[in-house]
């Protein structure tokens, strides 16, 4: 009598496609918890920045 042999790649290929769906979402997540305007580059709202950028770049090249 023969006995059957399990092949369980099937599962480990099932089993990584979710992983990689699953660290997917929580990358989103995470990402969407943290929210752009906390970069303080030019220690200003990014709407302010991105209205005046092109002043702030002239004042940054004369200061250098």
């Amino acid at each position: 009598m023969s006995e059957k042999k399990r092949n369980y790649w099937p599962h480990g290929i099932i089993l990584a496609i979710f992983g990689v769906l699953g660290l997917c979402i929580w990358t989103i997540n995470i990402a969407s918890k943290n929210p752009v305007y906390m970069d303080n580059t030019y220690f200003a709202d990014y709407r302010d920045v991105d209205e005046n950028i092109n002043e702030l770049v002239a004042k940054e090249r004369l200061f250098d």
